[in-house]
C-alpha cells in the first residue's frame, strides 16, 4: 500500500489530500483499518516519503519544496546533502540543527546567497554513524570523549556510570545514546592508553568498524578444511603438476595467490599461464566463510599488521600457492604471438605444484646478472628472462596505444616490536 499511497500523492491534481479522505480512498474505513493507516502513515513521515501541509494535507515532500538525502559534512563546519545524482544542496554550519555526517535527513530549500542551491535541516530522519573512536578527556564536570574525526567537531560527555573503567588519555570507542540537550555516551570499548604501543593502529581499525575477530560460525567452517587439497577434485581439473610453475611476491608475503608460467611454443608464439588460487572450491556460495568476505571486501594492509579478508587457514594455509605443495587454481592459459596479440585463450579448473617461491628481489638480481641468485635458482634462470622478453614485447604494445606509466616507487614503514616506526626503506 506504500507504493500506492505514493504514486496517488504524486499526482499533482489530487486534491483529497487529508487523513480520513485518504483512508478512505483506500478502503480503511473500520477502527481497526483506520488506526493501522495512521500508524502507515505515520512511519511514512518519519522515513522522509511524505509531509503534511499547514493545512494537515499529505504531500510528497519535494512537492512542498524539501528533500530527503545523506550529509556529506566537511570538517570545516559546512556540508552538503546529495538528493539524487544530480542535485546537491549546500547545508551551511549554522541551518545544520543537530545532524551529522552520513545522517539521512530532510532538508528545506531556503533562498539561496550565490549559484548554488541552500536548504536548512528541518530534522534527522536516519542516524548514519553512532559509534566513534576518540580520547577520554577531564570536563568540568563530566568526562568527555574527543573524537578522532575531523568532520565532528563536538565533545560526547560520558558520567562515570558510562565510563566503564575508562580514565582520561584512554582511546575508546563510545557509542550516543541522547542528542540533545547535549551529546551524551556510553563507552563500548578501551581500546588502551593514547601512548600505548600500538594503540594508534588499533584506533583507526575502530575506527572504521573493522572487526579484527572472525566470527564463531567461520572457525566452525573452515575446522572441516583439510590443510592438503582433496584429491576427489583432481578427476575433474587439468592437471598442470608437471609444469614449471612460479609464484613471484614480496619478501614478507605470506599470502601467495598468484602464479605463472610461461614457454615458447613450436610455432615460436608464447604459451603464459596465469594461475589463481581457486578460493571458490572452498568459500562456498551462501556460506559463514562467503558471507564474512562479503562483509569485509577486502584484506586490510595497515603499518604493522594485515586484517585479513579470509582466517589464515585459508590465506595463508590451503588457498596459498605455496612451493612444492599440490593446491587447486584457475588457470588462464594464453598464447600470445610475436607481436604481442593474444591469438587463443583459454580458462580452466586446474591442479598446480608451484616449484619455486621466488622474490621480487632475486627475480631482479637474476635479471641484473647476480651470479649467486643465478646459481641458486639455475634450474629457473632462463624462465625468467623470457618472461622479461615477453614483458618488454606487451610493454611495447601498451605504449604504442598510449598508455601512461603510472609506476612509483613505494615506501615500506619498519617498525619494532612495540609498533614504533624505525626506518623507511624502498
Amino acid at each position: 500500500m506504500k507504493e500506492e499511497i505514493l504514486q496517488l500523492l504524486e499526482d499533482q491534481t489530487y486534491t483529497r489530500r487529508k487523513m480520513n479522505e485518504l483512508a478512505e480512498r483506500f478502503g480503511m474505513t473500520s477502527a481497526e483499518d483506520y488506526i493501522s493507516f495512521i500508524k502507515l502513515m505515520n512511519s511514512m513521515e518519519d522515513e522522509g516519503l511524505i509531509m503534511r501541509s499547514r493545512l494537515n494535507d499529505y504531500y510528497l515532500i519535494n512537492q512542498l519544496h524539501f528533500y530527503s538525502g545523506t550529509v556529506q559534512m566537511n570538517k570545516k563546519g559546512f556540508a552538503f546533502v546529495k538528493v539524487d545524482e544530480e542535485r546537491e544542496f549546500y547545508i551551511h554550519e549554522n541551518n545544520m540543527k543537530d545532524a551529522f555526517d552520513k545522517d539521512t535527513v530532510l532538508i528545506e530549500k531556503i533562498p539561496s546567497h550565490g549559484s548554488r542551491e541552500e536548504g536548512r535541516v528541518v530534522r534527522v530522519i536516519k542516524r548514519g554513524q553512532m559509534r566513534y573512536v576518540g580520547e577520554v578527556k577531564r570536563g568540568k564536570r563530566d568526562c568527555y570523549v574527543d573524537v578522532d574525526d575531523a568532520k565532528f567537531n563536538q565533545p560526547i560527555f560520558v558520567d562515570a556510570a558510562h565510563l566503564h573503567g575508562a580514565v582520561p588519555g584512554h582511546k575508546v570507542v563510545v557509542e550516543i545514546k541522547t542528542y540533545k540537550p547535549q551529546l551524551k555516551g556510553n563507552i563500548v570499548k578501551v581500546i588502551g592508553h593514547r601512548n600505548d604501543p600500538g594503540v594508534d593502529i588499533l584506533s583507526i581499525v575502530h575506527a572504521h568498524d573493522v572487526d579484527i575477530e572472525f566470527q564463531k560460525e567461520v572457525y566452525q567452517q573452515i575446522e572441516a578444511i583439510n590443510d592438503e587439497i582433496d584429491p576427489i577434485d583432481i578427476q575433474n581439473r587439468v592437471d598442470l603438476r608437471n609444469e614449471m610453475i612460479v609464484t613471484i611476491d614480496g619478501d614478507d608475503a605470506k599470502d601467495l595467490d598468484d602464479a605463472i608460467s610461461l614457454k615458447k611454443l613450436a610455432n615460436g608464439n608464447y604459451q603464459l599461464g596465469v594461475h589463481i588460487a581457486d578460493v571458490s572450491y572452498y568459500v562456498t556460495e551462501g556460506s559463514p566463510l562467503d558471507k564474512e568476505a562479503v562483509k569485509r571486501g577486502t584484506s586490510i594492509y595497515l603499518v604493522d599488521r594485515v586484517i585479513p579478508m579470509l582466517p589464515h587457514k585459508l590465506s595463508n594455509g590451503i588457498c596459498s600457492l605455496n612451493p612444492n605443495t599440490d593446491r587447486y587454481t584457475i588457470s588462464c592459459t594464453m598464447e600470445i604471438d610475436k607481436n604481442g596479440e593474444v591469438v587463443n585463450h583459454d580458462i580452466q579448473p586446474t591442479v598446480i605444484h608451484s616449484s619455486y617461491r621466488m622474490t621480487y628481489n632475486n627475480v631482479n638480481k637474476i635479471l641484473d646478472g647476480d651470479v649467486h641468485v643465478q646459481q641458486q635458482y639455475q634450474e629457473v634462470v632462463p624462465l625468467f628472462f623470457l618472461m622479461q622478453e615477453l614483458a618488454l614485447l606487451l610493454r611495447s604494445k601498451r605504449d604504442e596505444r598510449g598508455a601512461i606509466d603510472f609506476d612509483v616507487n613505494e615506501a615500506k614503514v619498519l617498525v619494532d616490536d612495540k609498533g614504533k616506526p624505525i626506518d623507511i626503506v624502498p
